[in-house]
């Protein structure tokens, strides 16, 4: 297990060391293959290595797994990399896919969280720590979230209302106050299509009076065709960011589908 103590760095400052610490790690493991776990590793990859022309090594999302080849993983040495670890449960998922298929698997994140994946303060850590990822830095969970929002900023040079895989809906307004954004959630709160409205607002954001709210889809959205109907899954959410300073409210729908055969 490599990993470093935490302290305070700026989000230049980490991502740098992200560059020499990644460089290092692809040196170390060599492998033939990088599966990118979700959209934020392949993101992290995408904009800190692949376009900078520093790795060479073909990067799939796990997304794409089903997709390829025995050819394309039996035998070869997989790099399985998240840009942070929480509890670990989706890295042993692709994991365990791999090896099925015959691959040499290796592990490794940017950050974890030192809580819910080491049990730092707990009773026990994860069960997926006998992964044994090689780490950059074990992180607090606020630090986990710090480290999120830092690296949206300093990657992407914008706001956190950014979301490059969804598209957004603007709505503009002619006044809107910090102090009314409680009151305008709850009015969104109570249109049937929404419920479980949260405050997940970034730390970091407080200062600026951004405010990011996420509402979970009612499960009775479907669509209906012929003998099928595609139904909305429960994690179907839209991210709501408030900009006061913009008077703008901008809604990411993030829906995810099943199908329900009759």
């Amino acid at each position: 297990m490599v990993a470093v103590p935490a302290q305070a760095t700026s989000p230049a400052d980490s991502l740098a060391r992200f560059d020499a610490w990644f460089a290092s790690l692809i040196e170390r493991t060599r492998p033939d293959v990088i599966v990118a776990v979700a959209r934020g590793a392949a993101r992290f990859l995408q904009l800190r290595a692949m376009f900078r022309g520093q790795l060479s090594t073909p990067v799939f999302s796990h997304h794409a797994l089903p997709f390829l080849d025995d050819s394309a993983v039996r035998g070869r040495r997989v790099l399985v990399f998240d840009d942070s670890i929480i509890y670990g449960s989706t890295m042993a998922e692709v994991s365990n896919y791999l090896t099925c298929r015959g691959a040499l698997v290796l592990h490794a994140a940017y950050v974890a969280n030192r809580r819910s994946f080491f049990g730092e303060g707990q009773s026990a850590p994860s069960p997926f720590v006998m992964l044994n990822p090689k780490i950059w830095k074990r992180l607090s969970p606020d630090d986990v979230r710090r480290h999120h929002a830092s690296v949206v900023q300093e990657l992407f040079h914008a706001g956190l209302d950014l979301n490059l895989d969804f598209p957004s809906i603007c709505v503009r307004v002619d006044a809107l106050r910090c102090d009314e954004v409680p009151y305008v959630a709850h009015l969104l709160a109570s249109r049937p299509a929404f419920k479980d409205f949260e405050n997940v607002t970034f730390p970091v954001t407080k200062r600026s009076e951004v405010q990011r709210w996420t509402a979970l889809h009612d499960d009775r959205w479907t669509l209906p065709a012929d003998s099928v109907d595609v139904v909305s899954r429960g994690h179907s959410k839209t991210r709501v960011t408030f900009i006061p300073e913009r008077n703008e409210l901008r809604l990411t729908p993030i829906v995810q589908y099943r199908i329900r055969r009759a």
